[in-house]
């Protein structure tokens, strides 16, 4: 990431608490500003409508809305691009994450390396959005 680049604003949702911790200060170590964590889909479009982000993190897995429910109740009102995580490797998934505005789908476990790879192309995907 460059130096003369804004730092990205994130919202991280997953429900595992040592999740959301390690993908916070995994974010933060980036460069990355979190500016909110939420622990479940419902949290996660409040936070999107109180202060929209510039990336969204998420788990799909998740109690009360899921992260795909989220992301598309998100996507009636603003345009955010996401990180999809989740322990679960299926098409439909990969398929309906996409549909949703997805630049990346990860399975966990998920390694700093490969996340940082990833927080690095979405950045490149918001700096595009911006433009255009």
């Amino acid at each position: 990431m460059g130096s003369d680049s804004p730092k990205l604003r994130i919202v991280i949702a997953d429900d595992e608490p040592d999740v959301r911790e390690f993908l916070s200060r995994a974010c933060q170590h980036c460069g990355f500003e979190v500016v909110a964590v939420a622990e479940n889909g419902a949290q996660l479009a409040r936070c999107c409508a109180d202060c929209p982000p510039d990336l969204i993190l998420t788990d799909i897995m998740m109690p009360e809305v899921d992260g795909l429910t989220a992301l598309g109740e998100i996507r009636e009102h603003i345009v955010i691009p996401s990180i999809v995580i989740t322990a679960h490797d299926r098409p439909e998934l990969r398929l309906q994450a996409a549909e949703f505005g997805a630049v990346a789908y990860l399975v966990k476990p998920i390694g700093l390396a490969s996340l940082k790879d990833t927080l690095e192309i979405a950045q490149q995907r918001v700096a595009e959005l911006r433009r255009a």
